[in-house]
């Protein structure tokens, strides 16, 4: 069971949007999971997010899934942390890329 140290709910007063995300521990480090409630081109849509991270808060996994009517589609993205230091996005391989950021 994972323990939930802190739960954030925040309104954008800039753009039209809620945002939702709590922050636990996850096996050997932390995981911070969130929802986003948004316009996107003046059209609804839902953004969740996962961010896995090993106790020295090196970002190892990024997943992000958007959801929006209008499109009729899913677009889901996962982003890996390799051996050897470099990030994955299924078969493309992130050059330069040091952090992840969303």
């Amino acid at each position: 069971m994972q323990n939930v140290y802190h739960a954030v709910l925040w309104q954008n007063l800039q753009y039209t949007g809620t945002e939702y995300c709590r922050l636990s521990d996850h096996y050997d480090g932390w995981q911070l999971t969130g929802t986003a409630l948004l316009l996107l081109d003046g059209d609804p849509a839902q953004v969740c997010y996962e961010v896995t991270c090993d106790k020295l808060w090196y970002t190892r996994k990024v997943e992000v899934a958007v959801e929006m009517e209008s499109a009729q589609q899913s677009l889901h993205l996962t982003i890996d942390k390799r051996s050897d230091g470099g990030w994955q996005a299924g078969n493309w391989s992130l050059c330069g890329a040091v952090e992840t950021s969303i």
